[in-house]
């Protein structure tokens, strides 16, 4: 009987050893290209708002200065119309002044028509007014004279602040010429021989008077709101007709 004969094992190659992976090396948190992005838009962000803060602040600056050159243009176009009214209605007492924000305008004149109208007789009717028509006359003259527009122009006034210069100026000339017309028929019907006369031109220099005063008032009323707007009506009793503080 044959033997077999032992013949070659056959073994398994040894196992090869691992390939060397390339190993991914995560850059430094900072030098990450998403936090670089997201880095320069936070840069970015924060510049603009800088920028616009600082512009901001530029511009409210520069807005408080425009506030302030404004003011001061105000107050002197309506220190220098203030001057004029002041030193006009205190002119050979045209206007009497009551306190702060108040005149009287021509007292010796309207007392006059109150007697005549009344039927009291006043010698001195006649004196008072002629003094009044040419303290009018003067009155109105030196009022028309002043291009209140003109100093308004480009100065910054409101519109509010603008009509109460504007206004004043127009209804105190309107009541200054209605006292005008009053003095001129107290003359006339002093003057007049025939009483009727006399009778007719007292009853309607006595039904324009109150008219007068309420035209002019109405425009003194203004110029008095222009003061107090400005800053230059002082609520104490003082020289000056309208107690404004003449104070630059």
């Amino acid at each position: 009987m044959a033997i077999k004969g032992k013949g070659r094992t056959k073994s398994r190659p040894p196992a090869r050893a691992p390939r060397p992976a390339p190993v991914v090396r995560r850059p430094p948190f900072f030098a990450r290209r998403w936090v670089q992005v997201v880095g320069a838009m936070l840069a970015g962000m924060g510049i603009v708002t800088i920028v616009v803060w600082a512009t901001n602040g530029l511009r409210v600056d520069d807005d408080a200065k425009a506030r302030d050159a404004t003011a001061v243009n105000v107050r002197r176009v309506v220190q220098e119309w203030q001057t004029t009214v002041d030193g006009t209605l205190s002119k050979g007492g045209l206007g009497s002044s009551g306190g702060p924000g108040q005149i009287t305008i021509l007292p010796s004149l309207s007392t006059s028509v109150t007697s005549l109208a009344s039927g009291t007789d006043d010698p001195k009717a006649g004196d008072t007014a002629s003094t009044a028509v040419s303290l009018v006359g003067e009155g109105v003259k030196t009022l028309q004279n002043v291009d209140l527009p003109g100093m308004i122009r480009d100065k910054g006034l409101d519109l509010a602040m603008t009509n109460y210069l504007l206004n004043s100026k127009a209804r105190m000339i309107d009541g200054l010429q209605l006292y005008g017309r009053v003095a001129a028929q107290v003359k006339a019907a002093v003057e007049a021989k025939d009483p009727a006369v006399t009778a007719a031109l007292i009853r309607e220099a006595n039904a324009l008077l109150p008219i007068a005063t309420q035209v002019f008032n109405e425009g003194y009323t203004d110029y008095t709101e222009a003061l107090a707007r400005a800053g230059l009506l002082q609520p104490t009793a003082g020289t000056g007709l309208s107690g404004a503080s003449g104070a630059g």
